[in-house]
């Protein structure tokens, strides 16, 4: 006995070939944007001393990296001991 076609065989190539166009479509279209687009090395997002802005974007992510860490720790109860609020 032969399989018969797969119900909604159809409608999957058509979803597939519009993926493709779709994807096709956006490739075109950063490659004509960077083929016309002039870049401006002159400009500089912080500053003509970048140095201290990212300084200080470094040192606040640091900072969350910590927060995230001891956050993580409490989570997992791997903290010293604390009141009733930790027994849950």
């Amino acid at each position: 006995m032969t399989a018969s076609r797969a119900p909604g065989g159809g409608a999957a190539r058509w979803r597939l070939a519009g993926i493709g166009l779709l994807g096709l479509g956006v490739a075109a279209a950063i490659y004509i944007a960077g083929r016309l687009h002039q870049p401006d090395y002159s400009f500089t997002m912080f500053g003509p001393d970048p140095v201290p802005p990212k300084s200080l974007l470094a040192t606040i992510v640091l900072a969350l990296a910590v927060v995230q860490v001891l956050l993580a720790l409490w989570m997992y109860r791997k903290l010293p001991p604390c009141r009733s609020p930790c027994t849950a």
